[in-house]
């Protein structure tokens, strides 16, 4: 499975490239916590909602191109704690 960043025009379709993406999964978060911080409050909805979306997507977009820029970060340690290593590729598709 690539790593889907997510963009603007797919969340305002809400179709399945949003849905699977890194930018809904942060939104779903912060939909979540919102009543956690912020009592007797609807969660932003509309115009207010798409700011944010565009941050959340903005954020995915830095994230999965760090990743991608930086694949020799990964080390999958054994329950023994020794690092064991495999060749990856990651696709650089940041959308």
């Amino acid at each position: 499975m690539d790593l889907k960043a997510g963009n603007i025009s797919d969340s305002k379709l809400g179709n399945s490239e949003w849905t699977r993406s890194m930018a809904k999964a942060i939104e779903d978060a912060f939909i979540a916590e919102w009543p956690n911080v912020v009592e007797n409050q609807p969660a932003p909805t509309g115009d207010a909602l798409l700011s944010l979306r565009l941050m959340f997507v903005a954020v995915a977009k830095g994230v999965v191109k760090h990743l991608v820029d930086n694949p020799d970060a990964f080390e999958v340690l054994s329950g023994g704690g020794n690092p064991h290593t495999h060749p990856t590729d990651i696709d650089g598709n940041y959308a």
